[in-house]
């Protein structure tokens, strides 16, 4: 009984310092991979950020554009019109 007693304590003190040594690895990649989320997050919080200007861009342009189309009809109406009181003279 000595004996085995003594061989689990040899290989007890054998594995610490590989379960260290893991133990310490397992830590470096957790520390590794929240640096990881925290960058994801911030240039995830970035682009949305750079997508909610860009939508109000286009939203701007889009309201622009519709002003304009209005404009472009109506002054392409007055021709037509004015023509149209010319020939009818």
């Amino acid at each position: 009984m000595k004996d085995i007693e003594e061989i689990r304590k040899h290989k007890a003190d054998m594995l610490e310092p590989s379960l260290i040594a893991a133990t310490k690895e397992l830590k470096m990649d957790v520390l590794q991979r929240r640096h990881q989320v925290e960058n994801l997050e911030k240039d995830h919080e970035e682009k949305i950020s750079v997508f909610e200007t860009y939508q109000n861009e286009v939203e701007k342009l889009e309201s622009e554009r519709e002003r304009l189309s209005i404009a472009l009809s109506k002054s392409a109406e007055m021709p037509v019109k004015i023509m149209y009181e010319v020939l009818n003279r």
